[in-house]
C-alpha cells in the first residue's frame, strides 16, 4: 500500500471512531450571535502554550481555540486541514510532505501567517535544546523548506507512518515566528478563532472572539472564560445550577450525571475519550523493579468493582496503554483478571510474605484518580499491601514524580491521543526500559503497512500487560454537562480540547 492511501485510510478510520452527536442536528436551532460562555475546568496550568507544556488543562483551552495547526483533529477522530488548504501531497517513497497554506490569515497580533511561520515552529518543535515538549515526534524532520510564502515542504529522514497524526497533536499548533517565546507562554498568540485576552491567577483564563478570524461565519460567542474550579466538584455542580457558569467541562461525577439528566434545565453528555487512567509503578526502583510485585499489583485490582461502584458504571476497563475508540486496540481487560490468592503469592516470591509499605502520590485536582486511588488501597489492604496515599497539587505532581521520578505509586489519566509510544521512552515516568518494546515502536513508526502495524501494536499492548509496566485501570468516559441553552459543545473528546468555535447560546 502506498503512503498516500495508507494516509487516507488512517484519516478515514479515525473518522469513524465515535459515537453519534449527543444533539442531532436536525434538533439543534439556528445559530445565535453573541453572549459569553463560562467553563468550569478542574485545575490552573502554570503554562498556557501546549507546545512547553504536557499539561491537558493548557490543551483543554487553547487547542482550536486559540491556537491552530496544519491540521488538527475533529470532534469525530478524523484528521482535517485547518491552516493548510488540503491534506498534503506525499512523495511516492514516503518522504516528502507538501502543504498549501491559506492566504489571508493573521496572528492575533496582526502579523500575516506564512510558511515562514511553519518552519520556524518545527525548527523549534524538534530541537531537543528549546524546551518544547514531545520533541521525539518531530525528530524524523530532516528539513523543512519554504517553496513559497505559501507553500511548505517536510523532507524526513525515513518514513514515519505517524507523521501525519502527530502534526495535529497539540504540541505542532504554530505561533508567530517574531514573537518572544517566553510572552507565548502566559500571552499566546495563535490565528485560532478566539484570542487571548486576560489571564486572572487562581481564578479564570478569558477569550474574546477574533473578529478577522479566516473562517469569517465563526465564533458565534463574544467571549469565553475557563473559570478554574479545583477541589469539591460539587461546586462545579452547584455552579452550574445557579448559573454562574454554563458548562462543566469535564470529569463530571457519575453520581452527579443522572440527577442533571433528569433536570429539563441541563445536558448531561457522555461521550468517548482517549483518557487512561493508568496506576504508574516506579519500573525504575524497588520494590516495583520486580516484576513480581507489579504483577501482583496487578492482580490486586478489581477494575470492575471500581468502574461500577465508584463510577456508576461509567468507563471501560482495560489492561494495556489504549483505549477502545482508538486505533489498533486490543482488550486486554482480562489479561490480570482478579486474583488477590495470586497476588499474596507473587508478594511472598518476591519477598514480602509479611507485607509491604509504599506511598502512593495522588494529585488532588482530579476527582476521578483520587476516587480511583482511595478504592484500590483498600484492595490493595486485601493482599497485605499498606499504601499510603499523599495528596498533591497537581504543580508538585509535575515537578516530583513527572519530572524528577520521585515516587513509587501514582495516579493520572493519560488524555493524550495514541500516547502508547510514552512506554518506549527509558527516561518517561514510569521508567520503563524494554529494549523490545522500544524495538517494536520503531518499526511500527516506520511501516505504512495496515496489516503490519496492526500486529506490531498489538504486540506491544500485549508485552505492557505481560510486563506490567502500569496498572491499567480503566478508560474514563468524557463526562460533562452544559446549561440547555448551550449548543454545540462536542460530545467526544479524541484529544484534551474543550473547543467553542462553534459552541452557542440561546437566549
Amino acid at each position: 500500500m502506498s503512503l498516500t492511501a495508507y494516509t487516507s485510510r488512517l484519516i478515514t478510520a479515525l473518522a469513524v471512531l465515535t459515537l453519534s452527536l449527543v444533539f442531532a442536528q436536525a434538533s439543534a436551532p439556528a445559530p445565535v450571535r453573541g453572549g459569553s460562555l463560562v467553563v468550569a475546568i478542574n485545575d490552573e496550568p502554570a503554562l498556557l502554550d501546549p507546545t512547553f507544556t504536557p499539561a491537558a488543562e493548557t490543551q483543554r483551552m487553547m487547542y482550536g481555540n486559540v491556537l491552530e495547526g496544519l491540521v488538527g483533529f475533529s470532534e469525530g477522530g478524523g484528521i482535517s486541514p485547518v491552516l493548510a488548504t488540503a491534506m498534503p501531497k506525499i512523495s511516492d517513497a514516503g518522504l516528502s510532505y507538501t502543504f498549501t497554506l491559506r492566504k489571508n490569515v493573521s496572528f492575533h497580533d496582526g502579523s500575516a501567517f506564512t510558511s515562514a511561520d511553519v518552519k520556524h515552529a518545527f525548527d523549534q518543535a524538534r530541537d531537543a535544546t528549546s524546551g518544547r515538549v514531545n520533541p521525539q515526534y518531530f525528530t524524523d524532520i530532516a528539513a523543512i523548506n519554504t517553496l513559497d510564502a505559501y507553500t511548505v515542504q517536510f523532507k524526513l529522514k525515513k518514513v514515519n507512518g505517524e507523521f501525519i497524526f502527530n502534526l495535529a497533536r497539540a504540541e505542532s499548533v504554530i505561533e508567530p515566528s517574531g514573537a518572544d517565546p517566553a510572552s507565548l507562554k502566559t500571552h499566546p498568540i495563535g490565528t485560532g478563532p478566539f484570542k487571548f485576552d486576560a489571564w486572572t491567577r487562581g481564578v479564570s483564563v478569558k477569550l474574546t472572539r477574533n473578529s478577522k478570524y479566516w473562517q469569517p461565519s465563526l465564533p458565534y460567542l463574544d467571549s469565553v472564560t475557563f473559570r478554574f474550579m479545583s477541589g469539591d466538584t460539587a461546586t462545579q455542580v452547584a455552579a452550574l445550577r445557579a448559573g454562574d457558569v454554563d458548562v462543566i467541562g469535564y470529569n463530571l461525577p457519575a453520581e452527579q450525571a443522572a440527577a442533571l439528566r433528569s433536570d429539563k434545565n441541563f445536558k448531561v453528555i457522555n461521550g468517548n475519550s482517549t483518557g487512561e487512567i493508568v496506576i504508574g509503578l516506579n519500573n525504575a526502583r524497588k520494590p516495583f523493579s520486580d516484576l513480581r510485585v507489579r504483577q501482583a499489583f496487578n492482580y490486586a485490582i478489581n477494575k470492575r468493582e471500581i468502574v461500577d461502584g465508584a463510577f456508576f458504571g461509567y468507563g471501560k476497563p482495560i489492561g494495556s496503554m489504549n483505549s477502545e475508540g482508538e486505533r489498533y486496540f486490543v482488550d486486554l481487560s482480562g489479561y490480570y483478571a482478579y486474583n488477590p490468592d495470586k497476588a499474596k503469592a507473587l508478594l511472598k516470591a518476591a519477598g514480602y510474605a509479611n507485607g509491604l509499605s509504599v506511598t502512593f502520590a495522588v494529585t488532588n485536582e482530579f476527582p476521578i484518580e483520587r476516587k480511583t486511588a482511595e478504592v484500590y488501597v483498600a484492595q490493595l489492604a486485601k493482599v497485605g499491601v499498606k499504601a499510603q496515599i499523599e495528596l498533591i497539587p497537581f504543580a508538585t505532581w509535575l515537578t516530583r514524580v513527572f519530572t524528577n521520578h520521585d515516587y513509587d505509586m501514582t495516579i493520572i489519566g493519560h488524555a493524550e491521543p495514541f500516547d502508547m509510544d510514552r512506554f518506549a521512552e527509558p527516561n518517561y515516568y514510569f521508567g520503563y526500559n524494554s529494549k523490545e518494546y522500544q524495538q517494536l515502536n520503531a518499526e511500527a513508526i516506520a511501516s505504512v503497512s495496515e496489516v503490519k502495524r496492526t500486529a506490531l501494536y498489538g504486540r506491544m499492548q500485549r508485552l505492557l500487560a505481560h510486563d506490567a509496566a502500569a496498572v491499567f485501570a480503566f478508560t474514563a468516559p468524557y463526562l460533562a454537562a452544559t446549561r440547555a441553552n448551550v449548543y454545540g459543545w462536542w460530545k467526544n473528546q479524541p484529544t484534551p480540547a474543550l473547543v467553542c468555535s462553534t459552541v452557542f447560546k440561546t437566549r
